[in-house]
């Protein structure tokens, strides 16, 4: 059986030096829930009132097809924090959990999965990331998209929808606004973004890119979500003996590789996320595993390439897993 893991996001954060400005490391991304049946925390906030561009609303998320939308970069900075805010329901009935992204540029903003309803249960929770590291990303006009694919027929009745918005905080009077990447590039499935299957150990997902010849800093993001064969990789065995175990093969061990030209640049865990039908289904439907409906990226260090990144020829960045 082949390996199945889907790399949803690796964006590539860029810091360049600027002049007569002191650089410090981007804040770890934080990613919480305001959901009360969550065990995450919901986003601080700042005591300004947010200036609030709405992403979409009430989308219905019925079938397989994108959801485009426009992001209007309506919100004149500086930010002091850029929240990004959703809100998702299911209505009660029969439904598996299905996997959620939002994508601006190309760049993945959101990367979850949903909870289940039960028969006679709806469910409704809420999302909230921190994107304040990307600020880059909403200076401009940008097209966006969601992609929630869901399966509804006579079997699996139950429809999702959902809502989302980023809230862009001013920075305080007599404050300044926080260190943040000088510039972002998605890395994805093409243009409009997309998660990509790496099925085995050679597949790759890469993009080439010429940058700036003073990077400072430079960072990679990256969600590695298992799925479909192996959704469970925790749990399987080697090759030789996956046929008599009837599992999954590969081993118990996943790992995805960060590279430059070819080169070994960074390691990023994949997570042993246990989604809402994973294992008992009826475990997670009260309260779903810890990250499960809002993914943390992995954020790889790529700062000792920064004297390479800057020599002003094409690069390969790249990501496979390893297993």
């Amino acid at each position: 059986m082949l390996t199945r893991v889907t790399v949803a996001l690796a964006l590539f954060a860029l810091t360049l030096n600027a002049a007569a400005q002191k650089y410090s490391a981007p804040s770890t991304p934080v990613i919480g829930s305001a959901n009360t049946v969550t065990a995450d925390p919901p986003q601080s906030r700042s005591a300004g009132k947010p200036c609030v561009v709405q992403l979409f609303s009430d989308f219905t998320f019925a079938d397989y097809s994108g959801h485009p939308f426009a992001y209007t970069a309506s919100c004149p900075g500086p930010w002091e924090k850029v929240v990004l805010h959703g809100d998702f329901n299911i209505t009660a009935g029969r439904q598996y959990d299905r996997t959620a992204n939002i994508w601006i540029g190309g760049v993945n903003v959101y990367f979850g999965t949903t909870a289940e309803p039960s028969a006679s249960v709806a469910r409704n929770w809420t999302v909230e990331s921190d994107l304040t590291d990307y600020t880059p990303l909403f200076t401009r006009n940008q097209s966006g998209e969601v992609d929630l694919g869901n399966t509804v027929d006579s079997t699996y009745t139950g429809i999702l929808y959902g809502s989302a918005e980023l809230d862009f905080y001013p920075v305080p009077k007599h404050q300044q606004a926080p260190d943040t990447a000088d510039q972002v590039y998605p890395l994805s499935a093409g243009p409009n973004g997309g998660t990509v299957a790496l099925g085995n150990s050679s597949s790759v997902l890469s993009t080439t890119v010429t940058l700036p010849t003073n990077v400072e800093r430079a960072y990679l993001d990256v969600f590695a979500q298992s799925q479909s064969g192996d959704e469970f990789w925790y749990t399987c065995v080697p090759n030789n003996v996956a046929g008599t175990l009837q599992s999954c093969g590969g081993g118990a061990f996943r790992e995805a590789q960060v590279t430059i030209d070819g080169t070994p640049a960074g390691v990023s865990p994949v997570y042993p996320w246990i989604y809402t039908g994973g294992i008992d289904p009826y475990l997670w439907r009260p309260i779903p595993d810890i990250d499960t409906l809002n993914f943390t990226p992995y954020r790889v260090d790529l700062t000792p390439f920064a004297g390479l990144l800057s020599n002003g020829v094409p690069h390969t960045v790249g990501v496979s897993v390893y297993g």
